[in-house]
């Protein structure tokens, strides 16, 4: 779109930096974790996101210190929530960085006769969640980080816990987990159907398609097995815009306006991410006035619109009554 001239790329770049600057938002922290473990890890794939943000025109520089920045405050706000449910939790950061992941999915992918290909940083994710030995590299990491002596006393005693582990598990919004939200044939995957000729015309021409069936199908086998010493679990958000779950859908219940590259757009997706409904660092003070709504007593608006509704229907009735014996006459 804005190759194409449609929006300006210093409008973008604007864009980008108010939607980051939002971090911490409601489902950061509910989406981190569900509840105080005594000792848990937050995954920081500030990296990837670095990237992105210069993709779309930020100084590498300043991507740098803005998304380390928003990690930093989600960390923080994972953290408060976790002491909030259990005084005595923790939570200890581990970026990407610090996990041999590309050696392992490379290994992986291999096993599997598929070409690795590094500039696909999805992978690097699903290997967090749900890719072979996880669980020995996390431990590698944390093994290290405690050798570094940069952990407090008490990050040190959550670590020789954390290092007992003998599951990996991983959680997240059931959206990100699911095969249907990444288009991936379901039945194919778990074997109950070859696929069609159109889906192998389609693994032969399109990468992520490939790559995505025989990542799952062979994750789907692994995870078959009672002793797997890793899962990962989806969970239903908090509800939001008419009751919808959060994250069911990208558009979160909201629906844009414009078409993506439009300014009009653009708009569209800041007013649903600045919606009082939902609570990021910004608004503090307008989600709870929102809320507040909820709490109001309105018994006597109700009896009094109850009462207007019947005076009226008195009135429409017989007319009603009328019309309807002449149109089945």
């Amino acid at each position: 779109a804005v190759e194409g001239r449609i929006l300006n790329r210093d409008d973008l770049s604007n864009f980008v930096r108010s939607v980051v600057d939002f971090a911490p938002t409601i489902t950061h922290i509910s989406g981190g974790m569900l509840v105080g473990q005594s000792a848990a890890v937050h995954y920081n794939e500030s990296s990837m996101w670095i990237e992105r943000l210069a993709d779309y025109g930020i100084p590498l520089e300043e991507a740098t210190q803005i998304t380390n920045d928003a990690y930093a405050r989600i960390n923080q706000a994972l953290l408060r929530k976790a002491k909030l449910v259990n005084p005595s939790a923790n939570i200890i950061n581990v970026n990407f960085d610090e996990v041999p992941l590309h050696q392992a999915i490379e290994e992986w992918m291999t096993n599997l006769g598929i070409q690795y290909d590094p500039t696909k940083r999805i992978t690097e994710v699903i290997q967090t969640y749900v890719g072979p030995h996880q669980l020995e590299l996390l431990k590698q990491a944390l093994l290290r980080r405690l050798q570094s002596d940069h952990l407090t006393s008490e990050e040190c005693f959550k670590v020789v816990d954390l290092l007992a582990g003998n599951v990996h598990l991983r959680m997240k919004q059931m959206d990100h987990l699911r095969w249907g939200s990444m288009n991936l044939p379901k039945e194919v995957i778990t074997g109950r159907r070859e696929p069609t000729r159109e889906e192998l015309e389609q693994m032969e021409s399109d990468y992520m398609f490939s790559l995505g069936v025989k990542l799952m199908n062979d994750v789907y086998h692994r995870l078959s097995y009672p002793n797997a010493p890793l899962a990962a679990v989806g969970f239903a958000d908090l509800p939001g815009y008419g009751n919808a779950v959060q994250h069911e859908s990208r558009d979160a219940g909201f629906i844009f306006v414009g078409r993506p590259g439009e300014q009009r757009f653009l708009d569209s997706i800041k007013n649903q991410l600045t919606h009082p409904a939902r609570l990021h660092r910004g608004n503090v003070k307008e989600h709870l006035d929102f809320i507040k709504a909820y709490t109001n007593d309105t018994t006597a608006t109700k009896k009094t619109l109850v009462s207007e509704k019947s005076a009226l229907l008195n009135v429409t009735s017989p007319v009603t009554k009328k019309m309807m014996r002449r149109i089945a006459n």
